[in-house]
């Protein structure tokens, strides 16, 4: 491994201009900016990401983006998200992917299996838990 070279969680080896493509979508995850961020992942993960990793890596990045979808399209109809259960949620994202279908969040959730929804499900608790600590902390 050579001093460009770093290893991260799933041992997969970038290049420092691999990182910053990383730390750009991190950035983009973060202003919770779904469209952006859409646009960000499809952009950086056939770059970034090894053959051997990338469906794993891209279907988890899918589900967070309909984490962030669901979320969102919550706010916009006014309600609060940290309070939605994660069924719910899921309520969200179906009547989503029948009114935009061409979102990756629409398309995460209608190719969904039930251990992909059991992971959204954990993803939308964590969220929660972590939400409330945040305010209540």
């Amino acid at each position: 491994m050579t001093k460009e070279q770093h290893t991260v969680a799933l041992n997969v080896r970038i290049t420092p201009q691999d990182a910053e493509k990383l730390e750009r979508l991190r950035e983009a995850r973060k202003a919770d900016n779904v469209s952006q961020v859409t646009r960000t992942l499809i952009r950086e993960a056939h770059d970034v990401l090894g053959a051997g990793n990338r469906s794993a890596m891209l279907q988890a990045n899918m589900r967070h983006i309909a984490v962030q979808a669901a979320r969102s399209q919550l706010r916009k109809m006014g309600t609060d998200p940290a309070g939605v259960a994660s069924g719910d949620a899921l309520e969200v994202l179906d009547d989503l992917a029948r009114t935009e279908p061409e979102l990756i969040a629409s398309q995460w959730y209608s190719e969904a299996d039930d251990a992909e929804v059991t992971r959204f499900e954990r993803e939308w608790r964590q969220w929660r838990r972590d939400n409330w600590r945040r305010d209540n902390g």
